[in-house]
């Protein structure tokens, strides 16, 4: 079903597998979540009698669910002609706003994700850092699934037929 190239440094061949991949790492977030604020409530962040651990934990729950519409929403206009098994780093030389847009903007992602190396560093946040890995790997998968998106739909006519 998964060949190696669908978590790897490359994009699946199918819209299906990109559509599976996307929402296990969507919906493992709230489980990451979770991990996190049971990590920093050991370390002392919160008192031992308060509910006071629930509260983020809910509003990050929440702030997911209502992502999670306009998430599905992005992958399905990034998906709608999909061009399947192409490089994280892959550039569409037909379109090069198109790719420095995008590029632009996932690396941006990532460059935001990235600052939380030394908090997590300093805590020594195993959790968070796999997340931090995984979130990552799927700006630039991402990247690459927005970016191959073909110029136009491209509509091939027999001439032999109507001859």
């Amino acid at each position: 079903m998964f060949s190696a190239s669908s978590f790897g440094f490359r994009t699946p061949r199918k819209k299906l597998y990109v559509w599976i991949v996307s929402v296990i790492v969507f919906l493992s977030m709230p489980i990451f979540t979770i991990l996190y604020y049971f990590d920093i409530y050991d370390k002392g962040a919160y008192p031992i009698d308060g509910d006071s651990i629930t509260v983020p934990i809910f509003h990050n729950l929440v702030g997911l669910a209502v992502l999670f519409p306009f998430f599905c929403g992005f992958l399905y206009f990034s998906t709608r002609n999909y061009i399947g098994n192409k490089s994280l780093v892959f550039w569409n030389h037909d379109r090069p706003y198109w790719s420095i847009g995008w590029s632009v903007f996932f690396i941006a992602l990532i460059l935001v994700n990235l600052m939380g190396i030394p908090y997590i560093w300093e805590l020594r946040l195993f959790t968070e850092g796999v997340k931090l890995l995984i979130i990552c790997w799927f700006f630039l998968y991402l990247r690459a699934v927005v970016i191959a998106k073909p110029k136009g739909v491209v509509v091939e006519i027999d001439n032999e037929s109507n001859n």
